[in-house]
């Protein structure tokens, strides 16, 4: 959580400066407003990201099963995300699908197949909303007036996107892991069945 409030932080005081220090006297805007029109752009971006997530979180599990295609992973895909470094920052990302009913920030259950495949069912889920949100956020450059979109809403945007997709990345690294992880308890549980029976 800490990482993404910062990335937040940091990038909203570079834009204010950025805005006072090289639009300001082009455009004449306040500083004052300049810093409120931030503050709401942010504001809005986590609603937007909100409302994705609601109603992402109302479809049906059979459109995100642990089969489909639309959210496979190769090796390549995994090999961009590790030159990207995600091994040294996933940990710090932000987590909150337990928002929805559903924590994906640790395996409780790692021996219990259908909590694997609703973990992979709800990391599905996640895929598809963080980038239904990266298109949903670009909608901030309809708040404001015209002249404020490359000062104000695309940047605010361009970060909405990078922290979307830093998600994405997280939530497709570890789906290999949990296949494997699901056709382990598959077995296992297999094998307990034919001990008991």
């Amino acid at each position: 959580m800490a990482l993404y409030l910062s990335i937040i932080a940091i990038a909203a005081i570079i834009l204010f400066a950025v805005d006072i220090i090289y639009f300001m006297p082009i455009m004449s805007f306040s500083p004052i407003y300049i810093g409120v029109a931030i503050i709401v752009a942010i504001i809005y971006q986590f609603a937007v990201d909100g409302l994705v997530a609601f109603t992402i979180s109302k479809l049906p599990n059979k459109w995100f099963g642990k089969d489909n295609k639309l959210y496979h992973v190769t090796k390549k895909h995994q090999k961009i995300y590790e030159f990207f470094g995600i091994r040294k920052w996933k940990d710090a990302a932000w987590e909150l699908g337990g928002l929805g009913g559903f924590s994906k920030s640790k395996i409780l259950n790692p021996n219990e197949p259908e909590y694997i495949e609703r973990f992979l069912i709800e990391s599905n889920k996640g895929v598809f909303e963080h980038i239904l949100s990266i298109f949903a956020g670009f909608s901030v450059i309809f708040i404001f007036p015209i002249k404020y979109v490359w000062v104000v809403s695309v940047p605010i945007a361009v970060v909405n996107l990078l922290l979307n997709y830093m998600s994405t990345m997280i939530l497709r690294y570890n789906t290999p892991k949990l296949h494997t992880l699901y056709k382990r308890a598959v077995r296992n549980k297999e094998r307990q069945n034919e001990k008991n029976a």
